[in-house]
C-alpha cells in the first residue's frame, strides 16, 4: 500500500464497503433515525441523488441510457494544507492544483 496523508470518510448505503489495495472501508450511513435534520450527511446524500439525475439526463437518448447509474458510496479524502502537513507533498500537475497528496482517480 503507498502512504497518503489523508484522512478519509466514506458515507453511504448501509452496509457498503470500499476496498482500495488492503485498504476497506465500512460505510456511514447517508442517514437514519438519529441523524439532524441538517446533517452534512444528508447534504451529501442529497448531492448523490442529484448526481443520479443527473447522470440518468446525459445518459438519456444514448445506447448507454439503460446502463446503471446509481451511486451508493461517497468517498471523502481530506489532506492538510501544504503548510500543514509534516510530509513534504507533490505538485498535482494535470489540473494545476498546486501541492497534494492524493491525485485524481476513479
Amino acid at each position: 500500500v503507498s502512504s497518503t496523508f489523508v484522512r478519509r470518510v466514506l458515507l453511504g448505503k448501509r452496509g457498503a464497503t470500499y476496498h482500495y489495495q488492503r485498504l476497506r472501508l465500512f460505510a456511514v450511513p447517508w442517514e437514519d433515525e438519529h441523524t439532524d435534520r441538517d446533517s452534512p450527511h444528508r447534504v451529501m446524500r442529497r448531492l448523490n441523488e442529484a448526481l443520479i439525475e443527473r447522470s440518468a439526463k446525459v445518459l438519456s437518448g444514448t445506447r448507454h441510457a439503460e446502463s446503471k447509474h446509481e451511486y451508493n458510496v461517497t468517498l471523502i479524502n481530506y489532506m492538510d494544507t501544504e503548510r500543514a502537513s509534516e510530509v513534504e507533498l507533490k505538485c498535482e500537475t494535470l489540473y494545476g492544483l498546486g501541492t497534494t497528496s492524493v491525485s485524481w482517480h476513479s
